[in-house]
């Protein structure tokens, strides 16, 4: 490869990740702009996956409903969290237990 092509590779490298941090930062997580272009409630997230395994309330005023799932044939464990904001789903994760 020509020094003038890996020059231009570098140059668009660096481009498209800086806009790629520049999006991230403007537009938060994917999943929080989901749900902000999609509204749901946190009554039709009970309705769909039924009652949550556990329910943290924040201090702030943020809930969390925790849903634990059990993956065989190993017994690993991971949790569905759902962020609730003023009975709106703002956030969506999986954590590992």
């Amino acid at each position: 490869m020509k020094k003038g092509n890996i020059v231009l590779l570098m140059v668009v490298w660096a481009v498209v990740a800086a806009f790629l941090v520049g999006c991230a930062g403007s537009y938060g997580t994917w999943d929080e702009q989901w749900y902000s272009d999609h509204p749901t409630t946190k009554e039709s997230v009970i309705a769909r996956l039924g009652a949550p395994t556990k329910v943290v309330s924040h201090d702030d005023g943020m809930q969390e409903l925790i849903y634990i799932r059990t993956f065989p044939p190993s017994d690993a464990k991971s949790a569905m969290v759902y962020q609730i904001k003023n009975d709106q789903v703002v956030k969506q994760c999986w954590k590992e237990m």
